[in-house]
């Protein structure tokens, strides 16, 4: 024993007996280790070194086991304390005394030191660290944090590193010591949380300073110290808290890998599942040690979550991710916010109320992500995106009987983004998934950017997602102005951030302005209109706002509506406004009178600029209201009649959310009636978790013709005749003598043909038949419906036209499903045939076939732009057969806007990378 113990000892404290346990790393660093051992001022009674993996080839004069357990079999009353170090570690000569000190001072069981960089021997490593609930450690360092002694006080921490630590003998012996499965920082956590709930005290004392290498992490794989997590709370936690721990850790370690996928990277996903997979291998051998720590068990695990950070590190670190990758969070410029509102966005409770929203999004939208996406209404699979992109580009549009008018720009949109991936399976999904972020995010930003700072302003984000004003878009299934809100949110957002100084800065905020104002404008071609009008209000009412955000606001919308241009040239104003789907914008009593009160009293009683903010949102709120009462609005105007709802509830209750108490009696209530009002629309919007569709009809259209493509294909059939009730037909539908009907290509409805233009010779020949079918005076109709390439009736819902429909003679019912009444043509109804018989097929956007000096009958409505050589044959086109291909010749303006969209798409992405850069 030393005669000269380390001099900050209690004088009434008895001199300790310490035995040294080295867990070895390699030669090399095991003799640094020894001779900083040897230099301890406080002297040491023994020394072994535990080499499980077989690292020594020569141990010298000290003793070797291969084991933690021979060690701690060894230890006898002659030893009280064990000092635990990594064969990589260089302790300071007073270390030891310092940990032995502390540890009589604090009367802890288990004490580790202050870990330092041995490299650049400044930076800190580890000053003890606290966990999350779900075993994620959080230093609360810096990657590169220098120690300037900011963290040298004595304390209780959640675990300590086991690179160096100080434990009593009967706990050791206790809890048998190290897990040899674990990696190092693991082991360290799993070691600490033991001997918490074993009733030991568990601290860090700044005043040891150790030396690490970090030679003991160098090949350890990341997944490795994942699943020694979880493995230390299987061993830990009690059943109750284990079962949800795991329940939800495993949902959460899932969402973490697959959203990092957009990130760019695979290795999280890979790591979660190699984590899950070896705890499963390890699991018989975690339950063995379970047994054990319920035998040492002295306390519950509320003493493990006093040490614990609230929410979850992990979702914490990706939105951080997220944001840095896309500057949602991370901005140099901000807006009207001061710097004091940027700091209150470092606090914890952000990233976590962001994690629940989002959460609570993906459940809310669970029936896009599991099986194929529901297709009803005018949300449809895009069958063929070069026919769709050609028809938005001044082509035929194939919708019913063919048209001249364009295809709708959405369509345009997701078939282009199919082209571009290659038909990818997951390319829908992704594009969803991206939109529905950029909404929730993108509204919580310009909450920010409008001084509506701190944590509640992300339920925000859940508003504008699954609020009660999102639910206008599922009355008729539209999904594409459902997910314009959020490109329209961030092109608002962009145009409230003050325009940058820097010349990089300003190309990539143009970027910025273009691409969200573009994909504004091609999901709802008349959402930029809504970004303007926005961004007006928001200039005449915010004090805080100049000018140049109704400029920047105007700049966006004329992206927006550039882009969309080919579609909007193309269509007149009744099929803007009185065609395709429906919004029910008229608010139920409860949430009408929600916002009401929401928006009297916030803007009676709220202080700051939150007041002018929630104005904005109620101004917005107002123009929308009046105009269901006049007539239910459609198409296009009301796709942007519903976006702005969003915007002005998405400002409502993000205002209104949160409550000061600062004020008078009256001032406080009435703050209290507008945030509670504000709470309750969450609490409806929550409620789309439970349907998982936000209001969207189920599936019906997805597989439910896929039989005519296999069972008619020996009639050739191009088209299906689909009857039935009008809620039940997809996308829209033409009504004859109350018959309620469309036709759509064989195989199911697609998007690009979800939008019927107005009537035209075809559409009324085929009317005069439906009417002549129902009304039962056709006993053959088989042969008029084969000239217009309908091979199959497919009823739906209508008892009527199903009867007549059985009393005719050459169309045979087929039973395909229950849900469908099916009558197969015994006539060939191709979409083109030639004088000779011959059927052409399609080709991309055009027909071909055999070569004949003949002509070829298309069953479209008869438009000039056919050809070569066009004729109108009654309602249908004739062309001549001598090329083997017919064509459409687009209309010369719309296709040189398409380029134009395309190559405004492209300069936005260009511009984009520039948003990161300064000025040298």
């Amino acid at each position: 024993m030393s005669d000269h113990p380390d001099n900050n000892l209690p004088s009434s404290a008895p001199i300790r007996r310490v035995r040294v346990a080295i867990i070895a790393v390699d030669d090399d660093h095991l003799r640094s280790t020894l001779g900083a051992i040897e230099r301890q001022v406080y002297e040491i009674e023994g020394l072994a070194i535990i080499d499980i993996d077989g690292y020594i080839t020569e141990p010298g004069e000290h003793e070797v086991l291969a084991n933690f357990a021979e060690f701690v079999s060894g230890l006898g009353s002659e030893t009280d304390l064990v000092w635990i170090v990594h064969g990589d570690a260089q302790p300071r000569p007073d270390a030891l005394g310092a940990l032995v000190a502390e540890m009589e001072r604090n009367d802890a069981s288990l004490i580790g030191s202050k870990i330092i960089d041995a490299v650049s021997l400044d930076r800190l490593e580890s000053v003890g660290s606290a966990t999350d609930v779900f075993g994620e450690p959080y230093t609360g360092l810096d990657p590169d944090e220098v120690d300037l002694e900011q963290y040298d006080v004595v304390r209780d921490v959640a675990f300590i590193s086991a690179v160096s630590m100080l434990v009593r003998r009967d706990l050791v012996r206790g809890l048998r010591g190290i897990d040899p499965l674990l990696p190092p920082v693991a082991a360290g956590m799993d070691f600490s949380q033991r001997a918490r709930v074993a009733g030991g005290r568990v601290m860090v004392a700044p005043s040891s300073e150790v030396l690490h290498s970090r030679t003991c992490r160098d090949e350890v794989a990341g997944w490795r110290e994942w699943a020694g997590r979880m493995r230390s709370m299987l061993k830990a936690y009690r059943l109750i808290t284990l079962v949800w721990v795991v329940s939800f850790g495993t949902v959460l370690g899932f969402v973490d890998g697959v959203a990092r996928l957009f990130l760019g990277t695979t290795r999280p996903l890979v790591d979660f599942f190699r984590a899950l997979a070896w705890n499963l291998a390890h699991l018989p051998g975690s339950l063995t040690a379970r047994n054990l720590v319920r035998v040492t068990r002295q306390v519950g695990d509320e003493e493990l979550f006093r040490y614990q950070v609230t929410g979850s590190v992990r979702m914490r670190m990706l939105l951080t991710d997220i944001a840095d990758r896309f500057g949602w969070v991370i901005d140099d410029e901000p807006g009207v916010v001061s710097e004091e509102d940027l700091e209150d966005e470092s606090t914890a409770a952000g990233p976590v109320v962001a994690t629940l929203g989002l959460v609570a999004v993906a459940l809310a939208t669970r029936s896009f992500w599991a099986g194929r996406l529901p297709q009803s209404g005018f949300t449809l699979q895009v069958i063929d995106p070069i026919v769709a992109m050609t028809g938005f580009a001044g082509g035929w549009n194939p919708a019913g009987l063919g048209s001249l008018e364009p295809v709708h720009s959405s369509a345009a949109f997701f078939a282009a983004l199919d082209w571009v991936t290659g038909g990818w399976g997951l390319t829908f999904r992704v594009a969803i998934a991206l939109l529905l972020a950029a909404a929730f995010f993108g509204a919580g930003r310009l909450l920010r950017e409008l001084g509506v700072t701190g944590p509640s302003r992300h339920l925000a984000g859940v508003v504008a997602v699954i609020g009660v004003t999102s639910a206008a878009f599922a009355t008729d299934s539209d999904l594409a102005g459902w997910l314009a809100v959020g490109p329209a949110l961030w092109a608002v957002v962009l145009s409230v951030m003050p325009w940058p100084k820097a010349t990089f800065g300003r190309v990539g905020r143009l970027g910025g302005l273009i691409l969200w104002g573009a994909t504004a404008g091609l999901l709802a071609p008349l959402s930029p209109v809504v970004i303007f009008v926005v961004a007006v209000v928001i200039w005449l009412l915010v004090p805080a706002v100049r000018i140049g955000v109704a400029a920047r606001g105007l700049l966006a919308a004329d992206f927006g509506l550039l882009a969309a241009a080919p579609y909007l040239i193309g269509v007149t104003q009744t099929e803007l406004t009185g065609t395709g789907p429906s919004y029910d914008l008229i608010p139920a009593f409860v949430p009408g009178l929600l916002v009401l009160l929401t928006v009297l009293f916030g803007v009676g009683f709220l202080p700051g600029s939150r007041h002018r903010v929630l104005a904005v949102g109620g101004v917005l709120l107002s123009g929308t209201v009046w105009l269901p009462f006049l007539t239910e609005p459609r198409g296009d105007l009301g796709a942007a009649v519903a976006i702005l709802s969003v915007f002005g509830l998405v400002l409502v209750v993000g205002a209104a959310l949160g409550l000061e108490r600062d004020g008078s009696a009256l001032v406080v209530v009435g703050r209290a009636i507008a945030s509670f009002a504000a709470v309750v629309l969450v609490m409806f919007s929550l409620g789309h978790v439970l349907d998982g569709r936000v209001g969207f009809s189920e599936d019906q259209w997805g597989d439910r013709l896929e039989f005519t493509a296999s069972l008619g294909s020996e009639i050739d059939a191009a088209r299906v005749l689909v009857v039935g009730g009008a809620d039940d037909l997809p996308g829209e539908h033409r009504t004859r003598d109350d018959v309620a009907y469309r036709v759509v290509p064989i195989g199911g409805p697609s998007l690009e043909g979800a939008r019927l233009a107005s009537p035209r010779l075809g559409d009324d020949a085929l009317s005069d038949v439906v009417a002549a079918i129902a009304g039962g005076e056709l006993v053959r109709p088989g042969q008029l419906l084969a000239e217009f390439g309908i091979g199959w009736v497919a009823v739906v819902e209508d008892a009527s036209f199903a009867a007549a429909m059985s009393a005719q003679v050459d169309m045979d019912e087929v039973p395909v499903r229950e849900d469908l009444t099916v009558f197969l043509n015994s006539v060939e109804a191709p979409r083109a045939v030639s004088s000779s018989g011959a059927v052409w097929s399609q080709d991309g956007a055009d027909l071909v076939g055999p070569a004949n000096p003949g002509t070829v009958r298309i069953a479209d409505n008869a438009s000039p732009g056919w050809g070569p050589n066009w004729q109108q044959a009654d309602w249908a086109n004739q062309v001549s057969a001598a090329d083997g291909r017919a064509s459409y010749g687009p209309d010369s303006l719309r296709r040189t806007l398409a380029w134009v969209t395309v190559g405004l798409v492209l300069v936005g992405v260009a511009c984009l990378p520039f948003t990161r850069r300064t000025e040298q």
